[in-house]
């Protein structure tokens, strides 16, 4: 165990086991902080400080107390990225947040790109190589970027994309979505607007149903399936 600056510890986005740093979550933190609740170590790479297990309580402790916050980090020298990348999802599978599906695709995707094999990849995630290969295939677009094209994991939402390009457009979109399925949004509005839930006194909300109003006027609906 060894204490470093906060300020000192390396956020490296690539080794990052899930897709998004949540904000929420390091918001709950600083409230346990402010009331005197205690967190477990950092993990970070001895030679490049980089942080292995730990991202939202080192955001919690710069937001609480500032970059010159010391804190107890665990040091561990590993030989490579790969290596690093593999404790990462070891460390935020098996404790606090779980990895949901979409920062399990994202760990998979990052994985290949650094020629991790299937099976440590599988193992590093508690999974088999067959649920790995099917989370794959019901969770992979692609992406035209410049003269290359790179895999992106889907949010739930849009998950029959898979296997489709995507636009700029629609990657942006899937970044933004919130990972449940499209049904579940529609109900929930639908639940509002026929139970006269919605605050009308909300001007931004209003605006946002208008143009809600404008594309569902210009969406061609299929029709209904008839059966006997």
């Amino acid at each position: 165990m060894k204490k470093y600056k906060v300020g000192e510890l390396i956020e490296d986005m690539e080794l990052y086991p899930r897709s998004a740093v949540d904000t929420q979550h390091i918001a709950y933190m600083v409230e346990s902080a402010q009331t005197g609740v205690t967190f477990p170590p950092v993990v970070i790479d001895q030679k490049t400080k980089i942080i292995i297990d730990g991202f939202h309580r080192c955001r919690m402790y710069r937001r609480v107390y500032g970059d010159e916050h010391v804190i107890d980090c665990i040091t561990i020298n590993y030989k490579d990225r790969p290596a690093m990348l593999l404790d990462a999802i070891r460390y935020n599978a098996g404790h606090g947040r779980t990895l949901s599906r979409h920062d399990r695709v994202h760990c998979i995707l990052v994985g290949e790109r650094m020629g991790i094999p299937e099976d440590e990849l599988a193992s590093s995630l508690s999974m088999t190589i067959d649920k790995l290969g099917e989370l794959r295939t019901a969770r992979v677009g692609t992406l035209r970027v410049a003269n290359t094209t790179q895999k992106v994991p889907l949010k739930r939402t849009i998950k029959h994309m898979s296997g489709h390009r995507l636009t700029k457009r629609q990657s942006e979109a899937n970044d933004k979505l919130s990972g449940m399925n499209q049904t579940f949004y529609v109900n929930q509005l639908i639940t509002l607007i026929d139970a006269d839930l919605i605050d009308h006194e909300n001007e931004d909300l209003l605006t946002r149903l208008r143009v809600l109003s404008g594309l569902l006027q210009a969406m061609e609906l299929p029709e209904p399936l008839v059966t006997a």
